[in-house]
Formats: C-alpha cells, sequence, structure tokens
C-alpha cells in the first residue's frame, strides 16, 4: 500500500502544471518587474514569450558595476529584430541593457544613455558608433557547451571611455590602444587572442588572463593591478 502510494504521488508532480517565473503570457509592459531577478528559463530555451523583460539586478550580481539595484532590460534568446524607433525610443528608459544569444544586427544607432551593454554569442557587427555614456562592455555567452563562444572579431574603435571590457572568444585583434579608462579587463577562457599586449591601460585595477592563466602573451608588468588567472570572475 505504501509503495503504490508513492508511486502516485511522484505521478502527480508530472502532472501537476509547474508554474514559471513569467511575468506576462504574451507581453510584458515596461513598468512591470521580475521579483526572482532572472528570465524565465522555459523562455531562454524556448525563445517564446515577449522579446524583452525588465527585472532589478541585484547588487551582489557578477554584472553588477556600480548602481544601486539598477533596472535592466534583457532581450530574450531568440531575439535578433533591427533596431527600430520604437526599440530605440524603449531603449532610451534604460542604462542597462543585455541582449542574447542570436542577436547579430547593426548597433550604431543605440541610445547614449546606456551604460552597461552586453552582447551575445551570435553577435559579429562592425560597430561605428557606441553609446557615449558606455562604462561596461561585454561579449559574453551563457553556454557551458560552447564554452562561451562568441563570435565577434571586428575591431574594437572609438571606444568610450569604458571602465569594464570582457572580450570575446573568438577577438583576436591587438588590444594596446584601448582606452586608459578601462579599471578591468577580462580575456576569455578559450581565448583566440593571439597578439601580445605590450601596453596595459593607465587605469587597469584587474586582468583576467583566462581560465587557468591560458592566455601567456603579457609582455608587461602590471603594476598595481590585480591578475585573476583562475576562477575569479
Amino acid at each position: 500500500m505504501k509503495k503504490n502510494l508513492i508511486f502516485y504521488f511522484i505521478i502527480l508532480l508530472f502532472l501537476i502544471p509547474i508554474k514559471t517565473m513569467s511575468l506576462n503570457d504574451s507581453t510584458t509592459s515596461l513598468d512591470q518587474r521580475d521579483d526572482n531577478g532572472w528570465q524565465d528559463l522555459s523562455d531562454w530555451v524556448s525563445g517564446d514569450g515577449p522579446d524583452y523583460k525588465v527585472y532589478t539586478i541585484k547588487k551582489n550580481n557578477v554584472y553588477y558595476t556600480g548602481d544601486d539595484n539598477p533596472e535592466v532590460i534583457s532581450f530574450k534568446r531568440t531575439f535578433n529584430s533591427k533596431l527600430d524607433s520604437t526599440l530605440i525610443n524603449t531603449l532610451s528608459k534604460y542604462s542597462y541593457v543585455m541582449f542574447d544569444q542570436c542577436f547579430n544586427q547593426n548597433i550604431d544607432s543605440l541610445p547614449d544613455n546606456i551604460r552597461f551593454l552586453e552582447l551575445g554569442a551570435e553577435f559579429n557587427q562592425k560597430v561605428n558608433k557606441w553609446p557615449k555614456s558606455l562604462e561596461t562592455l561585454r561579449f559574453s555567452a551563457w553556454d557551458y557547451f560552447s564554452d562561451g563562444y562568441c563570435k565577434f572579431n571586428h575591431k574594437l574603435e572609438g571606444l568610450p571611455n569604458i571602465k569594464h571590457l570582457k572580450l570575446g572568444t573568438f577577438y583576436n585583434h591587438p588590444i594596446d590602444d584601448l582606452p586608459d579608462s578601462i579599471e578591468t579587463l577580462y580575456i576569455e577562457r578559450n581565448s583566440h587572442l593571439e597578439h601580445p599586449i605590450n601596453k596595459l591601460p593607465k587605469n587597469l585595477k584587474r586582468i583576467h588572463l583566462g581560465r587557468y592563466g591560458r592566455y601567456n602573451k603579457l609582455n608587461v608588468k602590471p603594476v598595481n593591478v590585480t591578475v585573476m588567472n583562475k576562477y575569479d570572475y
């Protein structure tokens, strides 16, 4: 009898619909918030649901760079639409913008108010104009199966006075001319960067040389700079 009850209980677990963190079944207004802080996992996997969500980032989150609980506009994994005037107007309301895996469109028209910008795995567009207020630029991919690969491989030019830069896996251009304003430089764990670093930004405080310190072409000795080379973020 006891075994039968356990069996039926397990069956019920699979039959009961699981409540997700989705803000809305179809659309998300700009005034709604996700109390759990991140996108609904089902949206990330399937690409269903609204094109974007808005939530408050936690202060201890790895993406946090200085603001007190800033609002983030984060696009779903499958989003890959051109940035029309309506969307640009929406983006002008937020300083933290995160595009996900499939996005690969021209971003020269991004508004200047953006301070934090994350671009995903498929992004590989030449950028001629960056937001003037940009402080953090990350080429990132949340995908352990591909080891975080990011396709971006255009020479970074015209960067404003950014403070934090994470290079994508496929980036392979000299980086001796990065802005002196950079405080954190992160080289991806399986970076394809083949160029030696002969000059570091004057204000650099931390540099990450890839997981296990795989990047070994640092030709200048860091002074008053923390070298991260294992699991540090």
